[in-house]
C-alpha cells in the first residue's frame, strides 16, 4: 500500500478504471513532480487499487472465435499468459 500512501500524503485519491487506465483526483493537487511519479508508479497503484481476488473479463480470440474469459490477472501480458496455457495447442490473443 506504499504507492497508495504517497497518494495519501499528497491528498489525492485514486480509482482504477477499464482498460488499465487510473484515475487521479482532485487535480489542483498533482504537480508536475506527482504527475511524473504517478506515470512511474502506475502498475503498483493499479495492483493496490485491485483487491485480491477480484475477477476481471478478458477478450479472448482462440482461433478465430471470440469469448470472454474471467481472470484474476492484473495486466495484459499475465492474461495472455494465463490464456495461453489453458489452451495450449490453439491461436489466443486476449485483448481488454
Amino acid at each position: 500500500m506504499a504507492a497508495l500512501a504517497y497518494l495519501k500524503n499528497n491528498e489525492l485519491y485514486a480509482e482504477a478504471l477499464r482498460g488499465e487506465r487510473l484515475r487521479v483526483w482532485p487535480r489542483r493537487n498533482i504537480t508536475p513532480e506527482v504527475r511524473v511519479w504517478i506515470q512511474q508508479n502506475k502498475a503498483q497503484l493499479l495492483k493496490e487499487l485491485m483487491p485480491a481476488g477480484e475477477l476481471r473479463p478478458w477478450r479472448v480470440n482462440i482461433d478465430g472465435k471470440a469469448f470472454s474469459m474471467l481472470s484474476s490477472c492484473k495486466t495484459l501480458a499475465e492474461a495472455q499468459a494465463s490464456a495461453e496455457a489453458r489452451w495450449p495447442h490453439s491461436q489466443v490473443k486476449v485483448t481488454r
